[in-house]
């Protein structure tokens, strides 16, 4: 064996050791924003047999690199508790209901050492425990987690992934509107670009366990797309959760901007491009041109 091979291989034993998490029953809904993931998520959570995190924002960031610079020289419980705080200073953490001091006896009950991807595991086990135990699926829909994508795969190697992609014209319609969070249209679209982009040049390292649908599919034709996310989950959309119980338990979905999920599905929010003036649709057209292409919205 090569010097060269040797490090490699006790490189990746060292990671797999820190930071990897070898659960079957991880799911992450990836998006650009703006995408349709919160219909996606309270189509899965009627079944009855997936379970969706709140979204905790940038918490997977900072809890993520404060592990990475510290956990050769922390005690494995300061670091636990450090990492947990992280969390609990987030957005939505209340809406999880997890009792930290409880969190950490019972991870150290059914872990013996300090790893990232347990951590994760077990806040979103201990979430899936509180809501729904029965469920076959825990994971999240947060969008800031798709910027970390490449680690997601690597920590988490039996999770499973849905992509929902919308017309990126439409993304960036919604995000300059909704969140006036881009100074012009252009940067929201460049989001959206980035994010497609990422996850196409990403593609050979999920195998066979990422799932691609259409958010305009979805809502012209939710059996078939139902269909397909049946298969790939091997789940059953016959049971359906009332919808008014699942709002009363997800708090965190009563937000302006996600009032519409919980409606009937409607065609009002496709094509919403059309409205743009054309200085504005010559630009998203020749910005998108290769993605729209790819995902055919045009020719």
């Amino acid at each position: 064996m090569s010097i060269k091979n040797y490090f490699l291989r006790l490189y990746i034993k060292f990671f797999h050791y820190y930071f990897v998490c070898e659960e079957e029953d991880l799911l992450f809904i990836l998006s650009a924003g703006r995408s349709g993931s919160t219909l996606l998520q309270l189509k899965l959570e009627q079944t009855g047999e997936v379970t969706i995190m709140p979204e905790t924002d940038s918490s997977f960031e900072n809890a993520f690199f404060h592990y990475c610079k510290y956990f050769l020289f922390r005690s494995k419980y300061q670091l636990l508790k450090e990492v947990l705080l992280i969390f609990s200073k987030g957005k939505n953490w209340d809406a999880m209901q997890i009792d930290s001091n409880k969190f950490i006896e019972s991870y150290w009950l059914k872990h013996d050492k300090l790893n990232f991807g347990n951590i994760l595991y077990h806040l979103y086990s201990t979430y899936k425990e509180y809501l729904n135990p029965e469920a076959k699926y825990i994971g999240e829909k947060n969008p800031f987690l798709t910027f970390y994508l490449p680690y997601l795969i690597l920590i988490f190697p039996q999770a499973r992934f849905i992509h929902i992609i919308r017309d990126g014209r439409d993304v960036a319609c919604s995000w300059n509107t909704s969140f006036k969070k881009y100074k012009n249209i252009d940067n929201a679209a460049k989001r959206w670009a980035f994010v497609t982009n990422l996850i196409q040049n990403l593609k050979p390292s999920f195998k066979n366990r990422l799932l691609e649908i259409k958010y305009e599919e979805f809502v012209i034709n939710e059996q078939n797309t139902k269909s397909n996310l049946g298969n790939f989950l091997d789940i059953s959309f016959d049971r359906k959760i009332n919808l008014k119980n699942l709002k009363s338990s997800k708090k965190d979905l009563l937000h302006k901007h996600h009032h519409g999920v919980f409606e009937p599905n409607h065609t009002s929010s496709i094509e919403k491009w059309r409205k743009l003036n054309k200085v504005d649709l010559l630009k998203l057209n020749k910005l998108l041109q290769p993605q729209l292409k790819r995902y055919k919205y045009i020719e």
